[in-house]
């Protein structure tokens, strides 16, 4: 683990980094609070999350480096020992106010420090496992179980940020739902298994050919949400090759051969256009869909209101 050591007496830094090497710490030395600052700033490295601290440092001292750490928005704090001559109880008070996690006086006990940095570790390691956690429940709120894509909600934002990129680049912006034709006649004869099978094949069939950036997420049971900028002749060519494709080979289950094919509902926004709304743009969808299943499916529809 990275350990870094910020104290302007080399005789202490010399000595700190030497018994903290023995106890399986990679000690990073700097001798003022600046230098150390600018270290814990640089997003393109791997600073150390767990930092020993001088009081009395050149150019910043301790205090004021706790300060600013602590003034940072992170989600992963470092912890800071703060290691100095002032053993007066205003200076234990002042550091810990100031965002010090411990205080340790010189001269020191090694056996004490060493146990105080062993219950920092205890601190930081449930620290990352917290985060690992809350990042797991955001991807599991956030995404689709089935699927792996974006659930609905997400998808939806997806659509509004999409949206305003696109109105503000002036760049046409075509969006399709694709549905599974006869999914429920699937799920009926052979079972949710397979209809579940179906969806996940369809899904993945879809996320295979667009960007990741252009396949917004699941909009419903058995649908998937399209965005990509391109006028409607270029869009139809491409959500053509998405209707192809998932038409093109079955889905086999358990040696169970199931034909599928996708109708899909769209909708153009162009280039020029400051009015449409995400809001708007989805109950075109829902009405261009509507009418490639009274089509029979497996086929494409644009929206009445979409430029041709």
């Amino acid at each position: 683990m990275k350990l870094l050591i910020a104290d302007d007496d080399l005789t202490s830094r010399t000595m700190l980094a030497e018994v903290t090497r023995t106890w399986g710490y990679e000690p990073v030395l700097l001798d003022d609070g600046m230098a150390a600052w600018e270290l814990l700033e640089d997003h393109d490295d791997d600073p150390p999350r767990l930092l020993l601290l001088d009081w009395e440092m050149p150019t910043l001292d301790g205090v004021d480096l706790c300060r600013r750490i602590r003034a940072r928005e992170t989600a992963d704090p470092p912890y800071i020992i703060m290691l100095t001559i002032r053993q007066a109880t205003a200076d234990v008070v002042e550091a810990l106010e100031n965002g010090a996690n411990d205080y340790l006086t010189k001269p020191f006990d090694a056996t004490e420090l060493q146990a105080r940095m062993i219950a920092a570790r205890r601190v930081l390691d449930l620290q990352a496992r917290l985060l690992t956690a809350v990042a797991s429940l955001a991807h599991q709120v956030e995404h689709d179980p089935l699927t792996g894509l974006r659930a609905r909600a997400a998808a939806i934002r997806e659509v509004r940020k999409a949206v305003a990129d696109t109105r503000q680049r002036e760049q046409p912006f075509a969006l399709a739902i694709c549905d599974i034709d006869r999914l429920t006649e699937i799920n009926v004869r052979h079972g949710t298994r397979a209809g579940d099978a179906v969806i996940q094949a369809v899904a993945t069939r879809i996320a295979q050919m667009r960007d990741p950036a252009e396949v917004l997420g699941r909009y419903a049971d058995n649908a998937v949400l399209i965005g990509i900028e391109r006028d409607r002749d270029a869009a139809m060519l491409e959500f053509e090759q998405i209707r192809a494709a998932v038409a093109s080979d079955p889905v086999v289950l358990d040696g169970l051969s199931l034909s599928v094919t996708v109708r899909i509902g769209a909708t153009v926004v162009p280039a020029v256009d400051k009015r449409s709304h995400a809001s708007g743009l989805l109950r075109n969808l829902d009405l261009a869909l509507a009418a490639a299943r009274a089509q029979g499916g497996n086929q494409i529809q644009f929206d009445t209101d979409a430029p041709a």
